[in-house]
């Protein structure tokens, strides 16, 4: 209560402030609209005749971008252009929005700093937060079975650590409640197996009726009879989940208590990505750089947005609003105080509740922006950047679309990507280009055991194809389920160079000696005698590749046989291995490093485990070769993926690298994978194409004309500010 005191005091005070801060001076020479400033022709409040309904799907959104998206726009997502856009905040704003405010405060926010232009490509973006019954459709994939009669573990508390993968300290958490769900999740299972002795289990109150949560927790550590198969998922559902579903009620409400791994694992799942900082605050700011996502002016009655226990449930508690609701709308049925719909809160492409409601996840590290000198601890590749505020929060200033969160729930909870937090959610984004959108993950997976660098991946010639489970454009599902399953990828990203200066001791050798390397049959001896794994990129595939050669298992060993001698190896032999024995066998679905061993195209995993050879074809004699070639010969990377024959074919070339080597001599990879028939035909419609390649190009060149066109006109700007602020000395000077 006295929280809840301090932050109405807090905001009664803000609410005075706020409207004399938030409005800065126009900056002039960038040609683009002040930060956090309001435009001349920016929209006022809300008309007085505000429709009190809320609005359809199918409802204009207040105002759009008139440009034209290349392709066909998903159902329940806004297209935006990108190019150059504008984001951060000015610091004379910045300076006027905290004066008076504690030191610890304004640190907070500087962050923000500056206001600055940088180049995004076209993308679609959600315009709703992911529901709760959408995140169900995703965590049913992951449903799972685990037999007391086989296991070996022995209660629920063992069993839900081991179901969703929790760490022993996650497991000792007093608040998790990932046992209890499993628990009435097959109550009725585990009531009728222990039969006559279930009456001493049973917790009953005063009245008669059983006390539920203190029956559970006589469960916990109740050892279980070997006859249960207990169905859970493999990944944790949120906390505020009562078993394996949603609350009742608030299906079409946004899901919560996710972590940011979670959400970036549903993200994979659908085949979109989290929206990165850049990418969520130009949907929610626009190119008037808008305060807030609807305008400048924080509306009297405070209800364009879900924030401060503004919209509250029976019992009094601040509570999320379906997503499709006009932000502010209070719920139908609500028992609590009524609160009229005033105003929408929708941003300028259509999007709702980006600011209030939850809070919501991006992409981003907490990193600090181009030209801001001010330093954190939490920054680098520590926590993830929240952005929108969310209805448990009580301060106004986090609601500004140009806000950054960086601290989560305080220091002993920050963002960690692992952390979920009560009024946090996430929606997601989307480019056009098969492959972009799974990038991230696959290099994260191929690069954290550290045997390859990310910078050693040439990241702008990738190439992929993809599959897509989506509602048809243009329809509105229930409860906004727009994600109907499992999207699907293969991935190649090729390395800068197949010789690298940094990384292993032997790349480092064989980057200053490449005589060996410099043709097909060099490259192949080098594989077979020093015997190290060169690595040509990064493949994923989400379809299991048949007919390669994978290692033959080794025969079972026989109690009191005697092995065979093991020869001395002479001078001649040391430092040589032996190739491993193999079979045909399968690859299964993963992200895996692409090299070459022993003379053969070789798939390992990101630390450098064998899996398997891949078979050439039959016109071919080699995988790859070395060769000097023109610049006009060099082509893009290519994947080819036919679901009628159950095969990709995958072509690529990257420098050979090494000191002193031309730049014009390349290995050039070529192989095809098989796979299971009908699997590439069932997994969906294969995508391969990039529909915005060219307008990408026009906006990236219309991008560098205008920052070309912006430092020009810098040197005149500045010393016209120094003229005034001289002038503005002298004349403080006369007073």
């Amino acid at each position: 209560m006295l929280q809840r005191l301090r932050l109405l005091i807090a905001c009664i005070c803000l609410a005075l402030i706020l409207p004399n801060a938030a409005l800065g001076e126009d900056e002039k020479g960038d040609g683009a609209s002040p930060p956090d400033a309001l435009p001349k022709d920016a929209p006022k409040d809300a008309p007085k005749d505000a429709p009190k309904d809320a609005p359809s799907e199918e409802e204009p959104a207040p105002a759009s971008t008139a440009a034209v998206p290349p392709t066909a726009v998903p159902a329940g997502m806004a297209y935006l252009e990108g190019g150059r856009v504008m984001i951060g905040s000015d610091a004379e704003y910045i300076d006027g929005l905290l004066a008076g405010r504690p030191i610890e405060h304004k640190r907070l926010f500087l962050y923000e700093l500056p206001y600055h232009s940088l180049f995004l490509r076209p993308y679609f973006i959600g315009k709703f937060e992911v529901t709760n019954a959408q995140y169900l459709r995703f965590l049913v994939d992951a449903t799972d079975v685990y037999d007391t009669a086989s296991g070996s573990l022995a209660n629920l508390d063992e069993i839900a650590a081991h179901m969703v993968k929790l760490s022993k300290e996650e497991q000792k958490n007093p608040k998790q409640v990932v046992w209890l769900q499993l628990y009435f999740a097959n109550k009725d299972l585990i009531w009728k197996a222990f039969g006559k002795t279930l009456d001493k289990f049973l917790v009953k109150r005063a009245d008669g009726s059983i006390d539920e949560i203190a029956t559970a927790r006589k469960f916990r550590f109740e050892p279980l009879p070997r006859t249960l198969e207990l169905k859970f998922y493999t990944l944790q559902p949120p906390a505020n989940w009562p078993d394996m579903n949603p609350p009742k009620g608030e299906e079409d409400h946004p899901v919560r208590f996710v972590s940011y791994n979670d959400a970036e694992r549903f993200a994979e799942w659908a085949g979109m990505h989290l929206p990165s900082e850049e990418q969520w605050e130009w949907a929610a700011r626009g190119p008037q750089g808008f305060v807030f996502p609807w305008g400048n002016d924080w509306p009297k009655n405070e209800l364009y947005a879900n924030w401060g226990g503004k919209i509250v449930n029976s019992q009094y508690m601040p509570t999320t609003l379906p997503v499709g609701t006009r932000d502010g709308a209070n719920p139908k049925n609500d028992k609590g105080p009524k609160v009229p719909i005033d105003g929408d809160g929708r941003s300028w492409c259509g999007c709702h509740h980006m600011v209030g409601n939850v809070a919501e996840w991006t992409g981003s590290w907490f990193e600090a922006y181009a030209k801001n000198k001010f330093r954190h601890n939490f920054m680098g590749r520590w926590v993830k950047v929240i952005r929108g505020g969310g209805a448990g929060d009580g301060e106004m200033l986090v609601l500004r679309g140009a806000c950054r969160n960086f601290v989560g729930a305080g220091p002993d909870a920050p963002p960690y990507p692992e952390n979920g937090f009560e009024w946090v959610g996430f929606r997601l984004a989307s480019y056009m280009k098969s492959g972009r959108d799974q990038l991230g993950p696959i290099v994260r997976r191929a690069t954290r055991p550290r045997k390859l660098k990310e910078e050693e991946l040439d990241r702008a010639r990738f190439v992929g194809a993809v599959t897509r489970n989506w509602v048809e454009p243009g329809s509105t599902p229930d409860n906004h389920v727009y994600v109907l399953g499992r999207s699907h990828s293969i991935v190649l990203i090729p390395q800068s160079s197949y010789l690298r200066e940094e990384g292993m001791e032997e790349m480092r050798r064989a980057w200053k000696r490449p005589t060996g390397y410099k043709s097909e049959r060099g490259l192949r001896k080098k594989s077979e005698t020093d015997h190290p794994f060169w690595t040509f990129g990064v493949f994923h595939t989400d379809i299991a590749i048949e007919n390669v050669k994978v290692r033959k298992p080794a025969p079972p060993v026989v109690p009191g046989a005697k092995g065979k001698k093991k020869k001395k190896k002479g001078r001649r032999g040391r430092g040589r291995a032996k190739a491993p024995e193999t079979i045909k066998g399968i690859c299964p679905p993963g992200t895996y490093l692409l090299g070459v061993w022993f003379g053969k195209l070789t798939i390992m995993t990101p630390s450098k485990e064998f899996v398997c050879f891949l078979p050439l074809m039959e016109d071919q004699k080699s995988h790859f070769e070395v060769k000097k070639t023109k610049g006009e010969d060099l082509g893009d990377p290519v994947l080819k993926v036919d679901p009628e024959l159950d095969w990709a074919d995958l072509a690529f070339d990257l420098p050979l690298g090494g000191k002193s080597v031309d730049e014009s001599t390349r290995v050039f990879v070529k192989a095809r994978l098989a796979f299971e028939v009908g699997s590439l035909e069932a997994a969906g419609t294969w995508i391969q194409e990039d529909p915005a390649r060219e307008l990408t190009a026009t906006l990236r060149a219309a991008y560098a004309k205008a920052e070309a066109s912006a430092a020009e006109r810098k040197p005149a700007i500045k010393k016209k500010a120094d003229k005034k602020k001289k002038a503005e000395e002298a004349a403080d000077a006369t007073k």
